[in-house]
């Protein structure tokens, strides 16, 4: 399908979805924004492990947030683990 000047990006991305050439539309995720402070020191430092392990920073903050919760819940004795 060619792109007109007078069609829109979302009418071709609907055209394209309802002929069966793109992926339905994914559900929207469940996640809130959050702030988090860290002194300048950590927060480079999880940049740094953040790029060397391929991640952005967010994705990193996340992740050690889960271990670090999954530990605090075991720690607690709590049977519902973070998951």
């Amino acid at each position: 399908m060619l792109h007109t000047s007078n069609q829109s990006f979302q009418a071709l991305v609907a055209a394209n979805r309802k002929g069966g050439r793109l992926e339905p539309k994914a559900e929207k995720s469940s996640t809130v924004q959050m702030g988090l402070r860290l002194p300048e020191e950590d927060a480079r430092r999880a940049d740094q492990l953040a790029e060397e392990d391929g991640r952005t920073r967010a994705n990193f903050v996340q992740r050690m947030y889960m271990r670090g919760l999954a530990g605090y819940l075991a720690e607690r004795g709590d049977s519902a683990a973070a998951q």
